[in-house]
């Protein structure tokens, strides 16, 4: 009789433990679960924030070295008309204005595909001369907020095309910059009269 009820004793606390494992390793999953969320999400964040970093450093990048090589031709032209004074800045209509954005960004977009086919160090030298090049020639026109904000969003362009080629042999960081790359030369391409 004290076998009977110490296997029925045996047998109930075995039940009990079974039911109750699964329970308890389900909330140890939940529990699992929530964490990988939380870091998913902190990883999340510190990619952001590291993006973030990535392009103030490329915008402040680039401001050192146009600025430079801008101040250098102004200072050349200075020498050479040293006489005559500027004309005041006149009102530019839609049709103009867009006319010359149009010409200047389709030769940038072409300077991008000769950067594409060149070495990694020849192509962020073709990609400096470039916007240096789009910067002068819309200068007559940069006191209109649209041309300001064409250069800025221009010179990060060049940025991403001397980057995705020197990542040329990563896939996936080649790939965000040439889609960034495409997103804005199809604007340029819905934006543009064809000639």
């Amino acid at each position: 009789m004290l076998n009977v009820r110490a296997s029925l004793i045996l047998v109930v606390s075995a039940v009990l433990f079974l039911g109750t494992a699964p329970a308890v390793h389900s909330q140890d999953m939940f529990s699992q679960l929530d964490q990988v969320r939380k870091d998913v999400s902190q990883l999340r964040d510190e990619v952001r924030d590291l993006r973030n970093l990535v392009y103030e450093l490329r915008r402040v990048m680039l401001e050192s070295v146009v600025i430079p090589e801008n101040q250098k031709a102004e200072t050349e032209a200075s020498k050479q008309e040293a006489a005559p004074k500027q004309k005041p800045v006149k009102e530019f209509s839609e049709q103009e204005l867009t006319r010359v954005i149009c010409k200047e960004v389709g030769i940038f977009f072409n300077e991008v595909d000769e950067a594409f086919r060149s070495s990694p160090d020849a192509a962020e030298t073709k990609m400096r001369a470039a916007i240096n090049k789009l910067n002068s020639k819309l200068q007559p026109y940069s006191g209109t907020h649209r041309v300001s904000k064409i250069q800025n969003i221009y010179e990060g362009l060049a940025w991403d095309a001397a980057s995705a080629v020197r990542l040329r042999g990563s896939v996936a960081g080649n790939q965000d910059f040439r889609a960034v790359l495409q997103k804005h030369r199809q604007r340029y391409l819905d934006t543009c009269p064809r000639e």
